[in-house]
């Protein structure tokens, strides 16, 4: 676009020049849009940066990631700890819980013995800073049987 515009500004009829400036003025518009289109991605490239850390963050506060040492996930050891504990009764919430881990129902009877175990546990604890949390469980409204015990 430069070029064209230089050749044409070069000419001498006053239609000539006044084509070159239309030309010049496209020229710099497009320079233009295309700084702010730029700019304004570079922003939201930003934002969202600075949105999924913030997410990151949130979440590891509350759950953590990862394996414990004997192979129990982080994020599901408070919903197993909870039915380990004298009088638990096992909700539609624990289920929905242990199946949104790589985990056989078939396995969580020897996942429940291995939570009793104090060896197994420490590193848990030690990893939610010294208490497992127990979760919050509300029974399903369509379930007025289940209990949080």
């Amino acid at each position: 676009g430069s070029v064209v515009v230089a050749g044409q500004s070069s000419k001498s009829s006053a239609l000539e020049v006044l084509t070159a400036l239309v030309l010049f003025s496209d020229v710099l518009f497009k320079i233009l849009a295309t700084f702010i289109t730029e700019a304004a991605d570079y922003m939201l490239h930003v934002r969202v940066r600075r949105a999924v850390a913030a997410s990151r963050q949130a979440s590891s506060a509350g759950v953590l990631d990862g394996k414990s040492p004997h192979g129990i996930p982080y994020a599901l050891a408070p919903w197993l700890y909870s039915m380990t504990q004298e009088g638990a009764t096992v909700t539609a919430a624990h289920i929905q819980a242990i199946s949104r881990f790589d985990i056989r129902m078939a396995d969580v009877p020897n996942l429940l013995v291995m939570m009793r175990d104090p060896e197994v546990l420490a590193p848990i604890s030690a990893a939610y800073g010294g208490q497992i949390p127990l979760p919050e469980i509300n029974p399903p409204q369509n379930y007025p049987h289940a209990t949080t015990d």
